[in-house]
């Protein structure tokens, strides 16, 4: 029996696709590196003169060990080496004062799973954000949920 060339050639098409798949980025599984993005690209919370900063664990929905959540800007620290098992409502305070060009950046090394891992903010009024990382496991959005907060008494 004779097989359409067609089809073969949406067979060889598919097969190349698959066999490309995470070619130019870490392979499931691999480690990663993530910093903090908002919705138009890279971005850093801008600290503006605070005379300190705190970030709050409010939740964690992930299983995965081993991401380590890192503040690299305006200080560069490792604040826990384990994420998803901090308990909600863990705090990390830094006092300032900052510079009013100083910015606040945050990285997550984790695994890559079938998507990349992301580290989202978005601004919740003058001086209040929420971070949000997503492990790229199962798009949900709450592996990690953080509350970044400065001048806090």
């Amino acid at each position: 029996m004779r097989v359409p060339r067609l089809i073969l050639a949406v067979g060889a098409l598919l097969v190349g696709t698959s066999a490309c798949k995470n070619s130019t980025g870490p392979k499931e599984g691999e480690t990663t590196n993530t910093t903090l993005s908002c919705s138009n690209g890279a971005c850093t919370i801008p600290l503006n003169g605070a005379s300190n900063f705190e970030i709050e664990l409010v939740s964690t929905s992930c299983e995965a060990r081993g991401n380590v959540l890192k503040l690299i800007a305006p200080i560069d620290e490792v604040l826990t080496s384990d994420a998803c098992y901090v308990t909600p409502g863990t705090k990390w305070k830094k006092i300032g004062p900052y510079g009013t060009s100083a910015s606040l950046n945050m990285s997550v090394t984790s695994k890559f799973f079938q998507d990349a891992p992301s580290l989202k903010v978005t601004p919740n009024g003058t001086n209040e954000w929420t971070v949000v990382f997503e492990d790229g496991y199962d798009k949900d959005f709450n592996d990690v949920i953080l509350k970044v907060r400065t001048n806090v008494p």
